[in-house]
């Protein structure tokens, strides 16, 4: 017996949980059978959408913990135990730096869905992998719902092509380098 005994698991999902073609393996869903076995709740967390996350773990989804856009959203089943909004006006900011930049390519996240410009081209088709529920608009200024997060992707690099435009956001948002081609 483990003392104190283990009544947590929590595992991230790119990179972790989830292979290198997004998928996760059979195994995984024997080791979640023992955990609940052996009373381990078990928790995804992951900067991906809540409904990317159910996607992925679409069989055990309705009784583990799901924290998604990065902790801003997070639901046990159908209980919505926490939302953090991003105010307008931050989300706005965010918009106004990269509109400058058409090869950033935004997407403003809401607990329900993403949002992206219907001028996105390739880059719509590329994100659907991170985001089940998303939605083209010919402008995210005006998206429906609230935002828990500004994503931005660009694919020659992260750190060298967004971060340095939106580093003098630190202080007043959380802006991370949330993968190679991802600032959050």
């Amino acid at each position: 017996m483990i003392d104190p005994p283990i009544r947590l698991v929590v595992t991230d999902m790119d990179g972790s949980l989830l292979d290198s073609r997004h998928e996760v393996s059979e195994e995984f869903f024997e080791l979640y059978d023992e955990l609940r076995r052996r009373g381990i709740r078990f928790a995804a967390a992951s900067g991906r959408q809540y409904a990317s996350i159910v996607d992925k773990l679409a069989p055990i989804a309705d009784d583990i913990i799901i924290l998604a856009e990065n902790g801003a959203y997070v639901r046990e089943g159908e209980d919505e135990l926490l939302t953090t909004a991003l105010p307008r006006e931050h989300t706005a900011r965010v918009l106004e730096v990269v509109a400058d930049y058409p090869e950033i390519h935004p997407v403003v996240c809401t607990p329900e869905r993403a949002y992206v410009l219907e001028d996105a081209g390739e880059f719509h088709r590329f994100m659907a992998e991170y985001y089940a529920a998303h939605q083209a608009l010919p402008s995210l200024r005006e998206h429906p719902g609230t935002a828990v997060k500004v994503a931005l992707y660009h694919a020659g690099g992260s750190e060298a092509n967004i971060y340095p435009h939106l580093r003098h956001l630190e202080g007043e948002l959380k802006v991370k380098v949330s993968g190679p081609l991802w600032v959050d």
